[in-house]
């Protein structure tokens, strides 16, 4: 485990947090200096559409969105974000999206410019923004191939099991849903009537019970990560 310590408390990352990935306690110790806790509850924006991009954001505990509303009000949500990742990499002077809470939330704040020298100068922490940088640009190719190629079917069973890969606590037999049926709906491209058609659709065949609107359990793993792995 890693540990930074901030004025407000210490919080211990684990070892699959990207952006502390094999760095040394000398590293993480100045990388602390810069650090600053942030503790956000459900529903409120740590950063709106439009705001200046002068802060990255590590998450530490809970699960957000990443939207963008148009202005005519649309919006796309294009990532839920969960703990280990860095979020606010944007190469513009202010954010194209916002970033809003979906449970009580806790990040660590940086000064963008401060993180990118600081990077310059840590050859590990520049080596793991390059590669947080990658996995962004894969995560977004795969939600443009989700969006446009598969059915609705296959794409409630492609976020299970970003769910369950993702989700703090998440397991087959229990998924609590952090998000709403139209976060779902924004997420995947669909109206919220066929998130709901087709959550009916996989308990009808017996892939999926539903206890309540917010949780979920997975009965045939094997099938809903055939349905997923379409993509």
């Amino acid at each position: 485990m890693v540990q930074l310590s901030s004025p407000y408390k210490s919080i211990s990352f684990g070892d699959d947090c990207l952006l502390f990935k094999q760095m040394s306690k000398c590293e993480l110790d100045r990388l602390s200096k810069s650090a600053r806790l942030r503790v956000l509850t459900k529903q409120q924006y740590l950063f709106t559409q439009h705001a200046p991009s002068d802060r990255l954001y590590n998450i530490v505990s809970g699960v957000g969105i990443m939207e963008k509303v148009s202005e005519n009000g649309r919006r796309q949500i294009f990532t839920f974000v969960y703990p280990g990742d860095l979020i606010g990499l944007s190469n513009t002077e202010k954010y194209s999206y916002g970033v809003k809470s979906l449970s009580n939330l806790t990040v660590y704040e940086f000064k963008r410019q401060n993180l990118l020298a600081l990077a310059e100068e840590l050859p590990t922490l520049g080596a793991n923004l390059r590669e947080i940088r990658s996995d962004v640009t894969t995560h977004t190719f795969e939600h443009v191939y989700l969006l446009g190629q598969l059915k609705a079917y296959e794409r409630v069973c492609f976020m299970l099991i970003q769910l369950l890969n993702r989700l703090p606590g998440a397991k087959p037999d229990k998924i609590d849903l952090p998000m709403t049926r139209t976060d779902i709906a924004d997420y995947l491209g669909l109206t919220v009537e066929t998130v709901s058609r087709t959550f009916s659709q996989l308990k009808r065949d017996g892939l999926i019970s539903i206890t309540s609107n917010n949780t979920i359990s997975i009965l045939n793993l094997e099938s809903i990560e055939d349905l997923a792995s379409t993509a």
